[in-house]
Protein backbone atom coordinates (compact mmCIF):
# COMPACT_ATOMS: atom_id res chain seq x y z
CA UNK A 1 0.00 0.00 0.00
CA UNK A 2 1.49 3.19 -0.87
CA UNK A 3 0.66 6.83 1.09
CA UNK A 4 -1.44 7.70 -2.00
CA UNK A 5 -3.72 5.11 -1.65
CA UNK A 6 -7.89 6.38 -0.78
CA UNK A 7 -10.79 4.45 0.27
CA UNK A 8 -13.73 5.83 -1.25
CA UNK A 9 -16.35 6.45 0.78
CA UNK A 10 -20.14 7.92 0.05
CA UNK A 11 -20.16 11.24 2.02
CA UNK A 12 -23.46 12.00 3.98
CA UNK A 13 -25.78 13.94 2.33
CA UNK A 14 -26.83 16.18 5.10
CA UNK A 15 -24.63 16.20 8.13
CA UNK A 16 -22.61 14.18 10.43
CA UNK A 17 -21.60 14.94 14.21
CA UNK A 18 -19.42 13.69 16.77
CA UNK A 19 -18.39 14.47 20.57
CA UNK A 20 -14.85 16.04 21.70
CA UNK A 21 -13.44 16.46 25.01
CA UNK A 22 -11.95 19.65 25.36
CA UNK A 23 -8.23 19.78 25.88
CA UNK A 24 -7.00 21.25 29.44
CA UNK A 25 -10.96 22.65 30.32
CA UNK A 26 -9.82 23.35 33.79
CA UNK A 27 -7.49 25.51 32.72
CA UNK A 28 -3.84 23.91 33.70
CA UNK A 29 -2.35 24.91 30.21
CA UNK A 30 -4.31 26.66 27.52
CA UNK A 31 -7.61 25.47 26.49
CA UNK A 32 -8.02 23.66 22.93
CA UNK A 33 -10.51 22.46 20.36
CA UNK A 34 -8.82 19.55 18.22
CA UNK A 35 -11.26 18.07 15.32
CA UNK A 36 -8.91 15.46 14.06
CA UNK A 37 -10.79 13.03 11.74
CA UNK A 38 -10.85 11.74 8.67
CA UNK A 39 -14.26 13.00 8.42
CA UNK A 40 -13.05 16.69 7.65
CA UNK A 41 -12.23 16.02 3.71
CA UNK A 42 -15.98 15.04 2.76
CA UNK A 43 -17.21 18.15 3.80
CA UNK A 44 -14.55 20.58 1.97
CA UNK A 45 -12.41 20.84 5.24
CA UNK A 46 -8.98 19.34 2.80
CA UNK A 47 -5.98 19.98 4.15
CA UNK A 48 -4.51 23.52 3.71
CA UNK A 49 -8.16 25.06 3.07
CA UNK A 50 -8.13 28.55 4.58
CA UNK A 51 -10.60 28.54 7.33
CA UNK A 52 -12.10 31.15 10.16
CA UNK A 53 -14.03 30.83 13.57
CA UNK A 54 -16.67 32.73 14.11
CA UNK A 55 -18.47 33.31 17.78
CA UNK A 56 -22.33 32.13 17.60
CA UNK A 57 -22.95 34.26 21.02
CA UNK A 58 -21.71 34.16 24.76
CA UNK A 59 -21.56 30.61 25.33
CA UNK A 60 -23.61 29.25 22.39
CA UNK A 61 -20.51 28.21 20.53
CA UNK A 62 -18.95 28.98 17.43
CA UNK A 63 -18.76 27.91 13.48
CA UNK A 64 -15.69 27.24 11.31
CA UNK A 65 -15.92 28.39 7.72
CA UNK A 66 -13.98 28.53 4.52
CA UNK A 67 -12.15 31.96 4.90
CA UNK A 68 -12.90 32.59 0.95
CA UNK A 69 -16.54 32.90 1.81
CA UNK A 70 -16.49 34.85 4.74
CA UNK A 71 -13.34 36.98 4.94
CA UNK A 72 -12.93 37.85 8.19
CA UNK A 73 -9.59 38.10 10.71
CA UNK A 74 -7.50 35.58 12.00
CA UNK A 75 -7.82 33.02 9.33
CA UNK A 76 -6.00 30.09 9.67
CA UNK A 77 -5.59 26.69 7.93
CA UNK A 78 -6.73 22.80 8.05
CA UNK A 79 -3.49 20.78 8.48
CA UNK A 80 -3.04 17.58 8.20
CA UNK A 81 -0.87 14.73 10.29
CA UNK A 82 0.64 11.66 9.21
CA UNK A 83 0.20 8.06 10.53
CA UNK A 84 3.19 5.86 8.95
CA UNK A 85 1.58 2.77 10.62
CA UNK A 86 -2.23 3.82 9.86
CA UNK A 87 -3.73 1.22 7.19
CA UNK A 88 -6.99 2.44 6.99
CA UNK A 89 -5.84 5.71 6.11
CA UNK A 90 -2.46 6.89 6.94
CA UNK A 91 -3.53 11.04 6.62
CA UNK A 92 -5.87 12.44 8.81
CA UNK A 93 -6.93 16.12 8.46
CA UNK A 94 -7.08 18.53 11.83
CA UNK A 95 -9.02 21.90 12.97
CA UNK A 96 -7.92 23.31 16.02
CA UNK A 97 -9.33 25.66 18.05
CA UNK A 98 -6.93 27.76 20.33
CA UNK A 99 -8.21 32.00 20.20
CA UNK A 100 -8.30 32.29 23.67
CA UNK A 101 -11.07 35.12 22.41
CA UNK A 102 -13.16 32.38 20.48
CA UNK A 103 -13.56 30.08 23.00
CA UNK A 104 -14.27 32.54 26.30
CA UNK A 105 -17.05 33.82 24.18
CA UNK A 106 -18.45 31.14 22.70
CA UNK A 107 -17.30 27.97 25.28
CA UNK A 108 -18.36 28.46 29.08
CA UNK A 109 -15.35 27.72 31.35
CA UNK A 110 -17.15 24.62 33.08
CA UNK A 111 -17.64 23.19 29.49
CA UNK A 112 -15.57 19.42 29.45
CA UNK A 113 -17.28 18.12 26.26
CA UNK A 114 -18.06 19.64 22.55
CA UNK A 115 -20.49 18.80 20.28
CA UNK A 116 -19.60 18.71 16.78
CA UNK A 117 -21.61 19.16 14.01
CA UNK A 118 -20.32 18.55 10.08
CA UNK A 119 -22.04 19.76 6.87
CA UNK A 120 -20.20 21.15 3.82
CA UNK A 121 -18.45 24.00 4.28
CA UNK A 122 -19.43 24.64 7.87
CA UNK A 123 -18.92 22.47 11.17
CA UNK A 124 -20.56 24.12 14.13
CA UNK A 125 -18.83 23.16 17.33
CA UNK A 126 -21.42 23.93 20.96
CA UNK A 127 -20.65 23.36 24.39
CA UNK A 128 -22.09 20.14 25.92
CA UNK A 129 -23.61 21.41 29.55
CA UNK A 130 -21.71 19.84 32.22
CA UNK A 131 -24.60 18.56 34.10
CA UNK A 132 -22.59 17.54 37.49
CA UNK A 133 -21.04 21.42 37.38
CA UNK A 134 -24.89 22.57 36.63
CA UNK A 135 -25.66 20.39 39.06
CA UNK A 136 -23.41 22.05 42.59
CA UNK A 137 -24.25 25.69 41.11
CA UNK A 138 -28.22 24.52 41.59
CA UNK A 139 -27.59 23.90 45.43
CA UNK A 140 -25.01 26.81 45.50
CA UNK A 141 -27.24 29.15 43.94
CA UNK A 142 -31.04 27.79 45.63
CA UNK A 143 -32.77 30.13 47.99
CA UNK A 144 -33.34 26.90 49.91
CA UNK A 145 -31.12 23.89 48.95
CA UNK A 146 -33.08 21.94 51.66
CA UNK A 147 -36.07 21.21 49.06
CA UNK A 148 -37.14 17.77 47.94
CA UNK A 149 -38.93 16.18 44.62
CA UNK A 150 -40.73 13.26 46.10
CA UNK A 151 -41.61 10.09 43.88
CA UNK A 152 -44.07 7.04 44.35
CA UNK A 153 -45.11 8.30 48.08
CA UNK A 154 -47.90 8.51 49.81
CA UNK A 155 -46.21 10.64 52.07
CA UNK A 156 -44.88 9.02 54.99
CA UNK A 157 -41.05 9.45 53.81
CA UNK A 158 -42.00 13.03 52.65
CA UNK A 159 -43.21 13.97 55.74
CA UNK A 160 -40.21 12.29 56.97
CA UNK A 161 -37.95 14.42 54.98
CA UNK A 162 -39.39 17.76 56.49
CA UNK A 163 -39.00 16.44 60.14
CA UNK A 164 -35.37 16.34 58.91
CA UNK A 165 -35.64 20.19 57.37
CA UNK A 166 -36.51 20.12 53.89
CA UNK A 167 -39.88 20.73 52.36
CA UNK A 168 -41.34 19.13 49.50
CA UNK A 169 -41.66 21.07 46.64
CA UNK A 170 -43.13 18.37 44.02
CA UNK A 171 -44.78 15.11 44.85
CA UNK A 172 -45.47 12.45 41.84
CA UNK A 173 -47.89 10.19 43.17
CA UNK A 174 -50.18 7.54 41.55
CA UNK A 175 -51.85 4.42 42.94
CA UNK A 176 -52.20 1.66 40.28
CA UNK A 177 -55.47 0.55 39.76
CA UNK A 178 -55.62 -3.26 40.29
CA UNK A 179 -57.89 -6.11 39.55
CA UNK A 180 -59.36 -6.18 42.58
CA UNK A 181 -59.97 -3.06 42.91
CA UNK A 182 -63.92 -2.05 42.74
CA UNK A 183 -63.52 1.66 42.61
CA UNK A 184 -60.96 4.65 41.13
CA UNK A 185 -57.93 4.54 43.55
CA UNK A 186 -55.54 6.25 41.78
CA UNK A 187 -55.62 9.49 44.32
CA UNK A 188 -55.63 7.76 47.33
CA UNK A 189 -51.88 8.03 47.99
CA UNK A 190 -51.92 11.89 46.75
CA UNK A 191 -54.59 12.05 48.95
CA UNK A 192 -52.65 11.06 51.98
CA UNK A 193 -49.85 13.18 51.30
CA UNK A 194 -51.68 16.33 51.12
CA UNK A 195 -53.58 15.82 53.72
CA UNK A 196 -50.08 16.08 55.96
CA UNK A 197 -47.69 18.27 53.71
CA UNK A 198 -47.75 21.40 51.99
CA UNK A 199 -46.53 21.40 48.38
CA UNK A 200 -45.84 23.32 45.29
CA UNK A 201 -46.58 21.07 42.34
CA UNK A 202 -48.75 17.35 42.51
CA UNK A 203 -48.22 14.97 39.77
CA UNK A 204 -51.27 12.65 40.26
CA UNK A 205 -50.16 10.87 36.80
CA UNK A 206 -48.06 7.32 36.23
CA UNK A 207 -44.34 7.48 36.79
CA UNK A 208 -44.17 5.22 33.69
CA UNK A 209 -46.14 7.66 31.63
CA UNK A 210 -45.53 11.40 32.70
CA UNK A 211 -43.98 13.59 30.54
CA UNK A 212 -40.46 14.48 31.04
CA UNK A 213 -40.41 17.80 29.69
CA UNK A 214 -43.95 18.29 31.43
CA UNK A 215 -41.77 18.36 34.57
CA UNK A 216 -38.85 20.41 33.46
CA UNK A 217 -41.54 22.87 32.18
CA UNK A 218 -43.62 22.60 35.95
CA UNK A 219 -40.55 22.59 38.19
CA UNK A 220 -37.91 25.24 36.46
CA UNK A 221 -38.61 27.76 38.87
CA UNK A 222 -38.53 25.52 42.13
CA UNK A 223 -36.46 22.71 40.81
CA UNK A 224 -35.63 20.60 43.95
CA UNK A 225 -31.82 19.59 45.51
CA UNK A 226 -33.18 16.11 46.29
CA UNK A 227 -34.73 13.20 44.58
CA UNK A 228 -36.15 10.62 46.58
CA UNK A 229 -37.74 7.40 45.37
CA UNK A 230 -39.31 4.25 46.50
CA UNK A 231 -39.80 1.82 43.57
CA UNK A 232 -42.69 -0.78 43.42
CA UNK A 233 -40.53 -3.47 45.27
CA UNK A 234 -42.86 -7.05 44.38
CA UNK A 235 -40.83 -7.81 41.29
CA UNK A 236 -37.32 -8.01 43.91
CA UNK A 237 -39.31 -9.18 47.19
CA UNK A 238 -39.71 -12.65 48.11
CA UNK A 239 -43.28 -12.33 49.10
CA UNK A 240 -44.11 -12.76 45.92
CA UNK A 241 -43.94 -16.02 44.18
CA UNK A 242 -42.13 -16.71 40.63
CA UNK A 243 -45.48 -17.59 38.99
CA UNK A 244 -46.75 -14.24 39.93
CA UNK A 245 -44.20 -12.77 38.87
CA UNK A 246 -43.86 -14.60 35.79
CA UNK A 247 -47.73 -13.48 35.19
CA UNK A 248 -47.10 -10.79 35.65
CA UNK A 249 -45.01 -9.97 32.69
CA UNK A 250 -47.30 -11.66 30.69
CA UNK A 251 -49.85 -9.15 31.58
CA UNK A 252 -47.87 -5.98 31.77
CA UNK A 253 -48.72 -5.50 35.18
CA UNK A 254 -45.26 -6.34 36.23
CA UNK A 255 -43.39 -3.09 37.76
CA UNK A 256 -39.70 -4.49 36.85
CA UNK A 257 -38.56 -1.65 34.45
CA UNK A 258 -39.81 1.25 37.02
CA UNK A 259 -36.24 1.76 37.49
CA UNK A 260 -35.94 2.79 33.54
CA UNK A 261 -38.58 5.80 34.05
CA UNK A 262 -36.95 6.87 37.31
CA UNK A 263 -34.18 7.13 35.74
CA UNK A 264 -35.81 9.48 33.03
CA UNK A 265 -36.52 11.78 35.34
CA UNK A 266 -33.53 11.95 36.66
CA UNK A 267 -31.78 12.13 33.43
CA UNK A 268 -34.17 15.74 32.45
CA UNK A 269 -34.19 17.18 35.61
CA UNK A 270 -30.76 16.27 37.09
CA UNK A 271 -31.51 16.21 40.39
CA UNK A 272 -28.19 17.06 42.54
CA UNK A 273 -28.81 14.23 45.07
CA UNK A 274 -30.82 11.18 44.18
CA UNK A 275 -32.41 8.70 47.33
CA UNK A 276 -33.65 5.32 46.16
CA UNK A 277 -35.44 3.25 48.72
CA UNK A 278 -35.72 -0.37 47.79
CA UNK A 279 -36.03 -3.85 49.00
CA UNK A 280 -32.67 -6.03 49.36
CA UNK A 281 -33.02 -7.95 46.55
CA UNK A 282 -33.01 -4.83 44.40
CA UNK A 283 -29.16 -4.35 45.09
CA UNK A 284 -27.98 -7.74 43.77
CA UNK A 285 -29.76 -8.06 40.59
CA UNK A 286 -28.50 -7.25 36.99
CA UNK A 287 -31.48 -3.85 37.23
CA UNK A 288 -30.03 -2.91 40.90
CA UNK A 289 -25.98 -3.05 39.37
CA UNK A 290 -27.64 -1.26 35.86
CA UNK A 291 -29.36 1.52 38.34
CA UNK A 292 -25.82 2.58 40.37
CA UNK A 293 -23.72 2.16 36.99
CA UNK A 294 -26.33 4.67 35.20
CA UNK A 295 -26.15 7.31 37.83
CA UNK A 296 -21.73 6.85 38.01
CA UNK A 297 -22.18 7.21 34.07
CA UNK A 298 -24.01 10.34 34.62
CA UNK A 299 -21.28 12.09 36.86
CA UNK A 300 -22.45 11.10 40.42
CA UNK A 301 -21.16 9.87 43.32
CA UNK A 302 -22.75 6.80 44.52
CA UNK A 303 -22.92 5.49 48.17
CA UNK A 304 -25.45 2.49 49.33
CA UNK A 305 -26.17 -0.03 52.14
CA UNK A 306 -28.57 -2.38 53.85
CA UNK A 307 -30.21 -1.26 56.74
CA UNK A 308 -32.25 -2.99 59.47
CA UNK A 309 -34.63 -0.85 61.27
CA UNK A 310 -33.91 -2.21 64.24
CA UNK A 311 -30.74 -0.66 64.73
CA UNK A 312 -32.10 3.19 64.05
CA UNK A 313 -34.79 3.00 66.77
CA UNK A 314 -37.25 0.84 64.28
CA UNK A 315 -39.91 -1.23 66.21
CA UNK A 316 -39.48 -4.06 63.32
CA UNK A 317 -37.20 -6.11 61.46
CA UNK A 318 -37.73 -3.77 58.34
CA UNK A 319 -34.48 -4.42 56.13
CA UNK A 320 -33.90 -1.90 53.12
CA UNK A 321 -31.46 -1.17 50.49
CA UNK A 322 -30.68 2.48 49.76
CA UNK A 323 -28.96 3.86 47.32
CA UNK A 324 -27.57 7.66 46.82
CA UNK A 325 -26.25 9.53 44.00
CA UNK A 326 -24.71 12.77 44.76
CA UNK A 327 -22.86 15.68 42.65
CA UNK A 328 -21.32 17.02 45.56
CA UNK A 329 -17.87 16.37 45.99
CA UNK A 330 -17.93 16.40 49.97
CA UNK A 331 -18.07 13.03 52.44
CA UNK A 332 -21.59 11.67 52.76
CA UNK A 333 -22.39 8.78 55.70
CA UNK A 334 -24.86 6.93 56.91
CA UNK A 335 -26.52 6.97 60.14
CA UNK A 336 -24.47 5.05 62.32
CA UNK A 337 -25.96 2.06 63.87
CA UNK A 338 -27.78 2.46 67.99
CA UNK A 339 -28.35 -0.07 70.69
CA UNK A 340 -31.31 -2.12 70.09
CA UNK A 341 -33.85 -1.61 73.24
CA UNK A 342 -33.94 -4.20 75.82
CA UNK A 343 -38.06 -3.99 75.73
CA UNK A 344 -40.15 -6.53 74.01
CA UNK A 345 -43.19 -5.03 71.70
CA UNK A 346 -45.81 -6.81 74.43
CA UNK A 347 -44.66 -4.57 77.23
CA UNK A 348 -43.85 -1.44 74.94
CA UNK A 349 -47.02 -1.04 72.76
CA UNK A 350 -49.08 -4.21 73.28
CA UNK A 351 -49.77 -5.48 77.38
CA UNK A 352 -52.05 -2.01 78.25
CA UNK A 353 -54.18 -2.91 75.10
CA UNK A 354 -54.52 -6.35 74.96
CA UNK A 355 -58.25 -6.09 74.69
CA UNK A 356 -58.37 -3.51 71.65
CA UNK A 357 -57.28 -6.34 69.51
CA UNK A 358 -59.86 -8.66 67.56
CA UNK A 359 -59.58 -12.55 68.07
CA UNK A 360 -58.76 -14.26 64.84
CA UNK A 361 -57.83 -17.39 66.16
CA UNK A 362 -60.35 -19.72 64.28
CA UNK A 363 -60.31 -18.04 60.70
CA UNK A 364 -58.92 -20.42 57.84
CA UNK A 365 -56.18 -17.48 56.94
CA UNK A 366 -54.75 -18.29 60.53
CA UNK A 367 -54.81 -21.88 60.23
CA UNK A 368 -52.96 -21.77 56.85
CA UNK A 369 -50.79 -19.14 58.19
CA UNK A 370 -49.73 -21.52 60.89
CA UNK A 371 -49.51 -24.68 59.21
CA UNK A 372 -47.56 -22.96 56.02
CA UNK A 373 -45.07 -21.10 58.77
CA UNK A 374 -45.79 -17.83 57.09
CA UNK A 375 -47.56 -16.25 59.80
CA UNK A 376 -45.57 -13.26 61.25
CA UNK A 377 -45.75 -13.61 64.93
CA UNK A 378 -45.37 -11.19 67.78
CA UNK A 379 -45.84 -13.05 71.13
CA UNK A 380 -44.37 -12.06 74.60
CA UNK A 381 -41.09 -12.49 73.99
CA UNK A 382 -40.33 -11.15 70.60
CA UNK A 383 -38.47 -7.88 71.13
CA UNK A 384 -39.02 -6.74 67.58
CA UNK A 385 -42.00 -7.40 65.32
CA UNK A 386 -42.03 -8.70 62.17
CA UNK A 387 -42.02 -7.07 58.76
CA UNK A 388 -46.02 -5.58 58.01
CA UNK A 389 -46.86 -6.01 54.85
CA UNK A 390 -49.09 -4.20 52.03
CA UNK A 391 -51.42 -7.26 52.36
CA UNK A 392 -51.76 -6.94 55.74
CA UNK A 393 -55.50 -5.60 55.63
CA UNK A 394 -56.37 -8.61 54.00
CA UNK A 395 -55.70 -10.85 56.86
CA UNK A 396 -53.86 -13.18 54.92
CA UNK A 397 -51.77 -16.35 56.01
CA UNK A 398 -48.20 -14.18 55.73
CA UNK A 399 -49.86 -11.39 58.03
CA UNK A 400 -48.40 -9.71 60.85
CA UNK A 401 -50.12 -10.87 64.13
CA UNK A 402 -50.31 -10.92 68.29
CA UNK A 403 -50.05 -14.43 69.49
CA UNK A 404 -51.02 -14.85 73.49
CA UNK A 405 -48.85 -17.25 75.79
CA UNK A 406 -53.05 -19.39 76.01
CA UNK A 407 -52.45 -19.41 72.03
CA UNK A 408 -55.33 -16.72 71.12
CA UNK A 409 -53.55 -14.83 67.89
CA UNK A 410 -55.19 -11.87 67.77
CA UNK A 411 -55.58 -8.95 64.98
CA UNK A 412 -52.85 -5.62 65.15
CA UNK A 413 -55.28 -2.31 64.73
CA UNK A 414 -54.73 0.32 62.01
CA UNK A 415 -53.12 2.60 65.52
CA UNK A 416 -50.68 -0.19 66.28
CA UNK A 417 -49.41 -0.71 62.65
CA UNK A 418 -48.87 2.92 62.38
CA UNK A 419 -46.74 2.57 66.18
CA UNK A 420 -44.40 -0.53 64.78
CA UNK A 421 -43.53 1.39 61.67
CA UNK A 422 -42.46 4.78 63.36
CA UNK A 423 -44.90 6.88 62.01
CA UNK A 424 -46.14 9.70 64.14
CA UNK A 425 -49.29 10.00 65.77
CA UNK A 426 -49.22 13.61 64.17
CA UNK A 427 -50.09 11.55 60.87
CA UNK A 428 -53.36 11.95 59.45
CA UNK A 429 -54.54 8.89 57.15
CA UNK A 430 -57.94 10.15 57.36
CA UNK A 431 -58.63 11.06 54.05
CA UNK A 432 -58.34 7.29 52.68
CA UNK A 433 -60.77 4.50 54.08
CA UNK A 434 -58.42 1.67 56.83
CA UNK A 435 -57.97 -1.11 53.93
CA UNK A 436 -56.08 1.71 51.76
CA UNK A 437 -54.16 3.25 55.41
CA UNK A 438 -53.00 0.12 56.03
CA UNK A 439 -51.89 -0.67 52.77
CA UNK A 440 -50.03 2.52 52.71
CA UNK A 441 -48.51 1.62 55.77
CA UNK A 442 -47.12 -1.82 54.56
CA UNK A 443 -45.62 -0.23 52.03
CA UNK A 444 -44.04 2.70 53.48
CA UNK A 445 -40.83 3.31 54.87
CA UNK A 446 -39.68 3.09 58.20
CA UNK A 447 -40.31 6.65 59.37
CA UNK A 448 -37.43 6.91 62.43
CA UNK A 449 -34.84 5.71 59.58
CA UNK A 450 -35.58 7.66 56.76
CA UNK A 451 -35.63 10.79 59.33
CA UNK A 452 -31.83 9.91 60.28
CA UNK A 453 -30.94 9.45 56.61
CA UNK A 454 -32.20 12.59 55.22
CA UNK A 455 -30.97 14.29 58.15
CA UNK A 456 -27.64 12.73 56.65
CA UNK A 457 -28.15 14.01 53.43
CA UNK A 458 -29.09 17.89 55.13
CA UNK A 459 -25.07 17.37 56.72
CA UNK A 460 -24.09 16.52 53.49
CA UNK A 461 -26.15 19.82 51.94
CA UNK A 462 -24.53 21.87 54.48
CA UNK A 463 -20.95 20.93 54.30
CA UNK A 464 -21.15 21.82 50.78
CA UNK A 465 -21.87 25.16 51.18
CA UNK A 466 -19.86 25.69 53.99
CA UNK A 467 -16.65 24.51 52.18
CA UNK A 468 -17.69 26.53 49.12
CA UNK A 469 -18.41 29.52 51.25
CA UNK A 470 -14.80 28.85 52.08
CA UNK A 471 -12.84 28.45 49.26
CA UNK A 472 -14.04 30.95 46.26
CA UNK A 473 -12.46 28.82 43.99
CA UNK A 474 -14.95 26.20 44.56
CA UNK A 475 -18.03 28.13 43.54
CA UNK A 476 -19.64 27.98 40.49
Amino acid sequence: MTTEHRVQVNVPGNLASKRLKVINPTGEGRRKIQISSNLLPLFGFEANTKVTERSLGLGKGYIIEPAENFPLKNVKKIYSRTYKRRRNNPFETVSETTSKKVLDDSIPLSTLVVHVTLMQDRIIVKPMMNNAFERMSQILNAKDPLTVFAACTSGIDAHASVKAGFKITSLLELRPQESRDKRDLTETGALTALANLEIDNLFNEDIGQVSTEYLAWATKNNPASVFTLSLQCDEFSVAKSKSLKEKSLTDLSSTLDMAYDGLRLIEKLQFPIVLLEQVPGFSSSPIGRMWDLRLRRMGYQTHEALIDARDHDGCTSRKRFFHLATSLPVEFNWPESKERSDKTIFERFIAHRINDFRDITHTSSMKKGIETGRLRIINSESKYAPTILKSQSRQAKDSVVIQKDTGEILFPDLALQQTLMGIPEEFNFNAVNSEQCSEQIGQAVDYPLYNMIMMKIKDHINNFLAVSNSKPAMAC
